[in-house]
């Protein structure tokens, strides 16, 4: 039994726009940076969010391991933890499932193992996105990255540049080969609309209404 903590602000079980084949992905509490535009504002604080024991992390992963590729760790910032999610990512590696991790401090810096268990952490690390997020230099290209400035390293050799061909759809039978994905999530419990996949920008939210209005669907804000 593995008595480490980890402060998870939020999860989705099964999500195809946070890396590679159908994914896992948690979402840590607490970042050092501040990013103008960040869409996970509410995790920047370094506050207790879920806190839970690796143990308990592994067995969410863990019923879900038959319908996942791997698993994604964004935030906040993943490497605040690092001591904590090594451990996990070892576990998670350990029953056949790749690791992906977003952070905002760059590669350099991180191979100098400055932050506790930051080593540990990175070589159980398939792929890791590193650099702050730049609201002035927008990804449009490459798949699940948010800002052209960030780097993505193959720690492994379980994956390489391939998996960054953006899906080909046809839209008004044209193909488009910049085509980014989002996923929305409604829910019923708290009348909360959940976002995750594409940074979004300050003016993305009316256009978001407008669509989901021609669909029939209204928002209400509660009082």
């Amino acid at each position: 039994m593995n008595k480490q903590n980890i402060n998870v602000a939020a999860w989705v079980s099964l999500t195809t726009t946070e890396g590679p084949g159908s994914r896992f992905a948690m979402w840590l509490q607490g970042c050092p940076f501040r990013c103008k535009g960040c869409c996970n504002q509410n995790m920047l604080e370094m506050r207790e969010a879920h806190v839970m024991s690796i143990d308990q992390a592994f067995n969410l992963i863990l019923k879900e391991k038959n319908t996942i590729e791997g698993v994604t760790f964004l935030g906040g910032e993943p490497m605040v933890q690092a001591k904590g999610l090594a451990l996990l990512a070892k576990e998670i590696q350990n029953i056949g499932l790749s690791v992906m991790v977003f952070s905002g401090y760059k590669y350099e810096f991180l191979k100098k193992g400055k932050l506790p268990g930051v080593l540990n952490f990175l070589e159980s690390t398939d792929i890791l996105v590193d650099g702050l997020y730049r609201q002035d230099l927008p990804e449009t290209s490459r798949r699940w990255i948010g800002s052209r400035n960030q780097k993505l390293y193959f720690l492994t050799k379980r994956y390489n540049e391939k998996i960054l061909q953006p899906k080909k759809t046809k839209v008004s039978g044209a193909a488009n080969e910049h085509q980014r994905e989002m996923e929305i999530r409604f829910s019923s419990s708290n009348d909360k609309i959940v976002i995750n996949g594409w940074p979004l920008s300050s003016g993305f939210q009316d256009p978001l209404i407008e669509h989901l209005h021609k669909e029939g669907i209204y928002l209400q804000r509660k009082k």
